[in-house]
């Protein structure tokens, strides 16, 4: 049986068995999405270096790896995380309220993906959103998480709001016995004018060998500002995959600051789309990696409407037989 088509029973087996328990299960809408997000996930396969945007990473360590979907992993006795900020934490892709701080007084919505796909009343923004900034017919891990996501942040911000300090979400990949993969999945719309801070990290608390497979989709609003930061230390054994896709509307501004120090392999898609005259995005990138670990940041803006502007700057530390890209 060749590797394709194993992946294909394997994966496609897991989806089967998992779907009717998958956060939104019950809404038409979040059905399709899954649907196409798999098929086309069967369809593309997982990428190879004979592709143009994958030529320089190798996942063959990955493919050699069959993937379960994480169980319930209590983490260690620990220090709560400082309550000085408002953070929403993820063990395996599942939200623990235990480590979280959420602020109630908060003048804007913040959820997590599960809790807005599980609400029986009208889900209108996030509808109007999840998957609208992500094409899944070119890109296989976008359209594994598609499928299989699990729970992560939803952010959105009503005209004119500012966010006074910044969302921290924590990621936190704790050890399982066989190797597996969660599938977060953020998704965070800034109305007209508004302002935000917020920040990704992502936690290998073992040395357990495990996938984080995640997407951010990002939609600016006219004139709002949103400030990015993005901290991946994954476990030496951990892989680590990310797509975040931003869609910025007129005088929309974007600053992503993307650090990675952790992960045996990783890949960051970073996409934006500068969709309206005057919108603007500053990428600022750093990795650091040694051994034989492997760091690749591919980048992509589109300037879809005159008068938007761009700034791009990445810088890499590396030692013994590391790459970057």
């Amino acid at each position: 049986m060749s590797t394709v088509i194993a992946e294909q029973n394997v994966y496609g087996a897991q989806f089967s068995s998992m779907r009717e328990h998958l956060p939104g299960s019950h809404r038409p809408w979040v059905e399709r999405l899954r649907q196409k997000g798999m098929d086309d996930f069967l369809a593309l396969g997982f990428p190879t270096t004979k592709l143009e945007n994958w030529k320089y990473t190798n996942i063959a360590p990955l493919r050699r790896i069959t993937f379960q979907p994480p169980i319930d992993q209590p983490l260690p006795p620990i220090r709560k995380l400082d309550s000085g900020q408002t953070r929403l934490v993820f063990v395996n892709g599942r939200f623990d309220p235990a480590f979280s701080t959420i602020d109630v007084q908060l003048n804007f919505h913040l959820r997590t993906i599960r809790e807005a796909l599980r609400d029986r009343k009208p889900a209108s923004g996030i509808e109007n959103h999840l998957g609208r900034y992500t094409r899944t017919s070119d890109h296989a891990f976008a359209a594994w998480n598609t499928a299989f996501f699990t729970d992560g942040a939803y952010i959105e911000l009503p005209r004119g709001s500012v966010c006074e300090q910044p969302i921290h979400l924590v990621f936190i990949a704790a050890g399982n016995t066989e190797p597996w993969a969660c599938h977060p999945r953020n998704l965070i719309v800034a109305g007209e004018g508004s302002q935000i801070t917020f920040i990704e990290e992502f936690i290998g608390w073992n040395d357990s060998a495990h996938l984080t497979n995640i997407v951010t989709e990002i939609a600016a609003g006219p004139g709002a500002v949103l400030d990015y930061y993005k901290i991946e230390h994954e476990s030496h054994q951990g892989f680590h995959v990310a797509a975040i896709n931003a869609h910025l509307a007129k005088d929309a501004s974007l600053t992503s600051h993307s650090i990675s120090f952790g992960g045996s392999l990783v890949r960051n898609d970073l996409n934006v789309s500068l969709d309206g005259e005057g919108s603007h995005c500053t990428l600022n990138g750093l990795f650091v990696a040694d051994g034989r670990r492997l760091i690749d940041n591919h980048t992509r803006i589109d300037h879809l409407r005159p008068h938007a502007s761009s700034r791009e700057i990445y810088k890499g530390v590396l030692a013994g037989n590391a790459e970057g890209v």
